[in-house]
């Protein structure tokens, strides 16, 4: 299960689910019947699924699918997206592609089932029997032993089968109730669940959402815990066992694999991992086992294709190809894999354009409906968006927006420079609901320092940062802290720009990544090639450097047109200038028969 641009997905024996929301689901036949698709993930602005025959799909949308000539026909089991990568794994086979179109093989290490892989902290963990590997690239790995193994006289192995990042670490589940936490990926400490996962049953899938990690397995199991080490079981009515779960669009989505007490399809939906609520498919019983977030819509796969879902509630079938394992979105197309190859969507992606808002004396003004005018607050009757809650409307504070919790979209926040406290609407409620469900962080900015907010690494969050006098600081790993930026050390502080810039930031080259960018007086510097430094204009240099604007304006970014890639404009005194066609300069209104976009 995976969730991206706007949606989830999740994945079975030949069909593919989507949904906005985890309520609504539609079912999507992929065309590949003789195998499961057992993996989805959402990356580059795209969904990508595997199957366990070797098979991988790619789609931007859910709905129309591609199947990929992949270089081997093992099994595959599970796939990911980096913000410059994507990741295959399968039976001792690790397959790395930068677009869903082209894939290398690559050394595993391993002859045995790679169950799946995750990204953060700057490296992808893959998971296998008693083997955990690393690498930072996806093309160099290294096995490290995970510490979990079955004494004698058993002498047998613990089969990992699910791994994800959250909150500063990884988190690992597989057989029985074995569950690994490693802030790193190297060095890992077995938990003790004390929740009687029973017999031979196993835990499958774990994501982390909503300030908690929650795993799934056989007989019912779901597992909650804030922080990976203390774990409570929560109760699900139900024996079926659950193949996958993932975060996205403020809830979370656990696919069934099997049910025998069930003669149709069906996944449960929950916003806080305690309170679960029965979502029917409408199709008859298929084994559904990779789901993800793209799009803005989920898409869950399985053996007769793939659903698609707005809200998790209302779902649809499609054909996307075959059956598959597992599902990503990235580079602006969803990439499937599994059994019969590699399978891509060439639609283009449905992105939502960015809009517009104003921040005045701690009040918010925002453009809910997109159409740059303002229609009054939704609160009054209006169509726009009014928000006036505390600590989000402290007049000497800065407001910062971002996507805190991946899948849920912008949210507000703000940013008090002389205290370095930063305060967050994690659940995008618009309303202030404390520290432990909204986020609050202390100490990283000063007075003098001016706050950014990005997707440094490509994670699919957004994180926080500071700018002063050309120096940034980035909270690359999002835990809210500085944590230096040796070569040892996670967090970054790239050096651009004087005294005097204005930081920006944006995924220039729609790359997946946040990248930084000054402007001075209408002349904007932007590091295009993503190395945290200057290297000149273009033709001579390879970032860019175009003029838009004037002296006194205040420079904004987005992506205006829902294209994946940020562009510049200015605001001032009440106007808008937009660089709507993105080539860097001003070519007027379009309201005058210009290129560019302009709103008062």
């Amino acid at each position: 299960m995976a969730w991206g641009n706007g949606q989830f997905a999740v994945v079975g024996r030949g069909v593919i689910l989507t949904s906005p929301d985890g309520v609504t689901w539609t079912p999507h036949d992929s065309g590949v019947f003789e195998t499961y698709d057992t993996g989805i993930t959402w990356g580059n602005d795209q969904f990508l699924v595997v199957t366990q025959g070797g098979a991988i799909l790619i789609s931007s949308n859910g709905v129309a699918w591609t199947r990929i000539d992949e270089p081997v026909s093992r099994s595959l089991s599970g796939i990911t997206w980096s913000g410059s990568q994507f990741v295959a794994v399968g039976t001792g086979t690790i397959l790395t592609s930068p677009d869903g179109a082209q894939w290398t093989l690559r050394e595993a290490g391993t002859p045995h089932l790679i169950s799946s892989v995750a990204w953060g902290n700057g490296q992808f963990v893959a998971i296998s029997i008693n083997k955990i590997l690393t690498s930072p690239d996806g093309i160099t790995w290294t096995t490290r032993d995970s510490g979990v193994s079955v004494p004698p006289p058993l002498f047998g192995s613990v089969e990992l089968r699910g791994v994800t990042w959250g909150d500063g670490r990884f988190v690992a589940v597989g057989e029985g109730d074995t569950i690994l936490t490693s802030p790193d990926g190297l060095t890992w400490t077995i938990q003790e669940s004390k929740v009687g996962i029973p017999g031979s049953s196993r835990l499958e899938s774990v994501a982390w959402g909503n300030g908690q990690f929650v795993a799934v397995g056989d007989g019912g199991a779901i597992l909650t815990s804030p922080d990976g080490v203390t774990w409570t079981r929560r109760e699900t009515e139900t024996s079926a066992s659950f193949a996958h779960i993932a975060w996205g669009n403020g809830q979370f989505i656990v696919t069934v694999y099997y049910d025998d007490s069930s003669s149709s399809g069906w996944v449960l939906t929950s916003t806080d991992g305690v309170i679960w609520t029965r979502r029917e498919l409408g199709i008859p019983i298929v084994n559904f086992v990779g789901v993800t977030w793209g799009n803005n819509q989920f898409l869950v796969s399985g053996s007769r294709g793939i659903l698609i879902s707005p809200n998790g509630a209302t779902w649809t079938l499609y054909d996307a190809g075959g059956g598959f394992a597992d599902i990503a979105w990235g580079n602006n197309q969803f990439v499937a894999v599994g059994s019969s190859g590699i399978s891509r969507s060439l639609c283009a992606a449905s992105v939502a354009p960015s809009k517009i808002g104003v921040f005045r004396n701690g009040d918010w003004l925002l453009d809910r409906n997109g159409n740059g005018e303002w229609e009054g607050c939704s609160q009054e009757g209006g169509q726009d968006l009014c928000i006036s809650f505390q600590p989000f409307n402290r007049s000497n504070g800065w407001p910062v927006v971002g996507d805190w919790e991946s899948g849920i979209q912008s949210a507000v926040g703000l940013f008090r420079a002389r205290a370095g406290r930063w305060f967050l609407d994690r659940n995008n409620n618009q309303a202030w609901d404390g520290c432990g469900i909204d986020r609050c962080y202390a100490g990283f900015g000063r007075a003098g320092h001016r706050p950014v907010t990005g997707d440094w690494n490509g994670a699919g969050v957004t994180r926080i940062g500071v700018f002063r006098g050309g120096e940034w600081y980035l909270d690359a790993n999002g835990n809210g802290r500085w944590d230096g930026c040796s070569p040892n050390d996670v967090d970054q502080c790239p050096t651009l720009g004087q005294s005097g810039d204005l930081p920006v930031v944006g995924d220039w080259t729609g790359a997946g990544i946040t990248q930084i960018g000054v402007f001075r007086d209408g002349q904007w510097r932007l590091d295009a090639n993503g190395n945290g430094q200057w290297d000149g204009c273009p033709p001579d240099g390879s970032d860019e450097c175009p003029i838009f604007g004037r002296r006194g304006d205040l420079p904004i970014t987005g992506d205006w047109n829902g294209v994946g890639i940020a562009r510049i404009g200015v605001f001032r005194d009440g106007e808008w200038y937009l660089d709507a066609n993105g080539n860097g300069q001003w070519d007027g209104c379009s309201q005058d028969g210009g290129q560019d976009a302009c709103f008062n």
